[in-house]
């Protein structure tokens, strides 16, 4: 539940788009990789990199 913050913000585990931070790491959890938000990168590759369909050869994204 949020809570207020004192100013005119909230404290809520929820961020940008719904993802909660983990309170033992510190990061939001996507379901396959976490992500940190401080320094705006995935910390794993992407499970899906190897996907016959993937078009960017890049192993940190996914477009399809």
């Amino acid at each position: 539940m949020a809570q207020h913050a004192g100013n005119d913000n909230y404290d809520s585990p929820y961020h940008f788009n719904a993802k909660e931070v983990d309170p033992e790491t510190g990061y939001h959890y996507y379901g396959a990789r976490y992500y940190n938000s401080n320094l705006s990168v995935w910390l794993s590759v992407d499970p899906l990199a190897d996907h016959p369909n993937q078009v960017d050869k890049s192993p940190y994204s996914a477009r399809w």
